[in-house]
């Protein structure tokens, strides 16, 4: 395998294994007796970059996107039987001094061609939220509630703010006010799944329990 699909199988592991370390998840969308909207606001709609881990995340109507840069530079010969077999990959147009490709059907990626090899950059996406895909989204005064269903139909959370052009993305850290708040007589300190908390419950974990996961500046 090339090192062109191993940049490429690495971020996408990368994305699985960030999902599957979510620790606590609701049995419904939060907060609950507020209506969940069709659409995200407009004034969060843009693009916004990380400088913690230089991606991107992209914020439309329906979605929430993240990109991962990957620099590519590659032999043409090695890697073109690898990207003409895989199926995420479509092949848009292709000259002597140019490749243009989409992955899952996202915008063309141009890549230049030079002496047999291939040199360019990677936009590699990630779904991390999809209101298509049965993910909620509510409001609450400056905040919006992001609720992410997972395989089980539970559902994990982030808090979401955007104060000038700094988006900051709160999460679920401080498991302890979570486990305080089911009254547990044997809690697994690992995770806390299914919860249930009623309207006094998911304010006190509103207030106490999130903590600032991202911080990302708004760029377009």
């Amino acid at each position: 395998m090339n090192r062109y699909l191993k940049q490429l199988i690495l971020a996408l592991s990368c994305a699985v294994l960030l999902s599957c370390n979510e620790r606590i998840s609701f049995d419904e969308a939060q907060p609950k007796q507020l209506k969940a909207l069709s659409q995200i606001p407009e004034r969060y709609h843009g693009t916004y970059f990380d400088h913690d881990d230089s991606t991107f995340i992209v914020i439309s109507a329906h979605m929430v996107i993240e990109k991962e840069i990957v620099p590519v530079a590659e032999s043409l010969p090695e890697v073109m039987p690898d990207i003409e077999s895989e199926d995420y990959v479509d092949i848009i147009s292709q000259s002597d001094s140019e490749l243009v490709v989409s992955l899952w059907g996202d915008e063309p990626t141009k890549f230049k061609i030079q002496n047999d090899s291939v040199f360019g950059t990677l936009h590699i996406p990630d779904t991390l939220f999809s209101l298509e895909a049965g993910d909620i989204i509510k409001r609450n005064n400056d905040y919006v509630y992001l609720n992410i269903v997972n395989n089980k139909g539970d559902y994990y959370l982030r808090k979401v703010c955007l104060q000038d052009d700094l988006l900051t993305i709160y999460k679920l850290n401080r498991l302890e006010e979570v486990i305080n708040m089911k009254r547990m007589d044997r809690p697994d300190t690992s995770s806390v799944k299914g919860l249930r908390p009623n309207k006094k419950q998911f304010k006190k974990l509103d207030k106490e329990a999130f903590k600032i996961d991202r911080e990302l500046r708004k760029i377009k």
